[in-house]
């Protein structure tokens, strides 16, 4: 063994990684060095992406976490001797970026008595700085309100008033709204900020609606309204109803007016609109006027039609998800809406490429065959051709097809169909049980986790296929039930061997409960299963109540 693999192994790392001991002999000169390096850049304004500065500032960073006491002891110092000189923009911008450097290497806790010091100092600068000072004072509060919330709490009331203040001036900067959403995620839900709700919410409802912001800060104007909605009080719902039909009204526009298409971020614009509208179904659902939700329906209807010939994953995505909020919150009765969205959501199945977009289709898919029964019948013969046509296909990712498994069993436990679409159902699960049987031996931790959601997805897909024919009228399912889920027996045996997940278990136990009830057949041969009656017994015994119900339930199900 070399020297330099000693050194490693005494100082616990990594051989060829960085030295604590090197920077422990540098920390004598090389910090102030770099921080000197900080206030040149300041004094030069240099505007380059890359400079000396932020260098510096990355090297600091590393040397904090390698040595932290330290590093610590000569940025403090270098600190503590620059601002003293009060006045002087350069040495503000120094001290902050230094404190910034460090602060990422090693976390607030820490820095906890010497950031509580250093807050009333911004606080002051805040106040009273120019904005190009301003930006990087807002940058380090949002950074602690991030990690350590709870120590700008006694703060928060004049941070908010300076950052409203800033919000009014036509210039605004990414800096000081990213702090005002960092602010406003773990404070809002609280209800501190209730006192400056409705100021929030219109002046940037104002930047918004008139578009006077610069298209780099849209996403966190956008999301301190998203923020504000969610977190919203009771206090605060009149304000919300007032604004939702300006918001529904500027959605509609930006499709059909000239002026409103012709700009360059419109479909960035469209997306945001439709997640705020989403957000307030989710957080008021029934509580939003019926008539208001038939406009909103519409709107989505109409919008759903537009996209046919796009292809902005972006805007399909958040129309998606406030197509689900629509759904659960409502029940749609019109036939030409309900195929409208249909028709959008197979579009989003078979023609999109994007995973997060089919699984975002699947599961609104399943919401609205799971709560429209009567006016989807029609429709749900072909949404399962779709469904089953799209987990046969290679091509498709596995990562969405636990998603797919779940969407058909919701079908099947909600609506009854003829004897041959259960027979697909059921082949179609059972592909996919010897497929991963076959494409999942890797030992990675991300095959390992689709694994399992597979087999949670594939138990509670035939439960629903079961739940669904217990009452159902087709004779050929009743009487062939037995030959089409011989093999089922074994599967869950397989896969309780396995893993013993407690959503494994339960599911399991489940299923063989319907099972038994659904048929005479499977009930004799469970009965003669010796592992079945050692799981049932074990489960009757646990301690988790909910396995300890469904397995007394499961067990009188079969021996009684």
């Amino acid at each position: 063994m070399n020297m330099d693999e000693y050194q490693a192994l005494n100082e616990g790392r990594y051989f060829l990684s960085y030295s604590r001991q090197y920077i422990l002999k540098a920390s004598s000169y090389l910090p102030e060095l770099l921080l000197n390096s900080i206030k040149t850049k300041n004094k030069e304004e240099c505007i380059e992406e890359w400079n000396c500065c932020n260098a510096a500032g990355a090297c600091l960073n590393i040397m904090s976490q390698a040595s932290p006491r330290e590093i610590i002891y000569s940025v403090i110092s270098f600190i503590d001797k620059n601002i003293s000189h009060n006045g002087l923009q350069i040495n503000i911008e120094s001290i902050t970026l230094a404190f910034i450097a460090i602060f990422d290497g090693i976390g607030s806790k820490v820095l906890y008595s010497y950031v509580k010091k250093m807050l009333v100092y911004w606080l002051l600068y805040m106040e009273k700085t120019s904005s190009d000072l301003y930006d990087i004072l807002s940058l380090t509060v949002g950074k602690i309100s991030h990690s350590f919330p709870c120590m700008i709490r006694h703060f928060i009331d004049r941070i908010i008033q300076t950052l409203l203040i800033n919000l009014t001036n036509k210039q605004i900067t990414y800096n000081p709204c990213w702090c005002l959403n960092e602010i406003l995620q773990p404070f809002g839900r609280e209800g501190i900020v209730d006192w400056c709700f409705e100021a929030i919410a219109s002046v940037v409802l104002k930047k918004i609606l008139f578009r006077a912001y610069n298209n780099k800060i849209t996403n966190e104007l956008f999301e301190i309204i998203s923020s504000l909605i969610i977190n919203s009080s009771i206090r605060n719902e009149a304000y919300i109803y007032v604004v939702l039909p300006y918001l529904l009204s500027n959605l509609n526009m930006s499709f059909s007016s000239n002026e409103y298409t012709k700009l360059l971020d419109t479909r960035e614009t469209q997306s945001y609109l439709c997640r705020i509208i989403g957000c307030a179904i989710q957080k008021y659902g029934k509580k939003i006027n019926p008539i208001f939700m038939e406009k909103i329906i519409d709107t989505l209807s109409q919008i759903t039609f537009d996209l046919d010939n796009t292809s902005d994953y972006f805007l399909e995505e958040e129309v998606l998800a406030c197509i689900g909020a629509v759904i659960q919150a409502n029940k749609i009765k019109s036939l030409f809406k309900i195929k409208k969205w249909i028709d959008f959501l197979i579009k989003c199945i078979e023609h999109t490429e994007n995973n997060e977009i089919n699984s975002l289709a699947i599961g609104v898919m399943g919401d609205l065959c799971r709560t429209i029964k009567k006016e989807i019948k029609p429709f749900v013969e072909k949404i399962i051709d779709v469904m089953v046509s799209k987990l046969k296909k290679n091509s498709t990712d596995k990562k969405i097809k636990p998603a797919i498994i779940t969407c058909i069993g919701d079908i099947a436990l909600t609506h009854e169909f003829s004897s041959k679409y259960f027979n697909i159902i059921v082949e179609s699960f059972k592909k996919i049980i010897i497929s991963q049987q076959l494409f999942y031996l890797e030992k990675d931790n991300e095959s390992l986790e689709i694994n399992l959601k597979i087999k949670e997805a594939v138990l509670e897909g035939i439960t629903g296929a079961i739940q669904g024919f217990q009452d159902c009228s087709d004779y050929l399912i009743k009487k062939n039930l037995f030959e089409k889920l011989k093999w089922i027996s074994d599967y869950i045996y397989d896969t309780i061997c396995k893993d013993r997940l407690f959503i494994i278990v339960k599911t399991s136990i489940g299923l063989i409960g319907d099972l038994s009830l659904s048929s005479y057949q499977i009930k004799q041969v469970f009965q003669k299963e010796c592992w079945i009656f050692q799981l049932l017994n074990e489960s009757k015994n646990n301690t988790e109540d909910k396995i300890k119900i469904i397995g007394i339930w499961a067990f009188d199900s079969i021996y009684n």
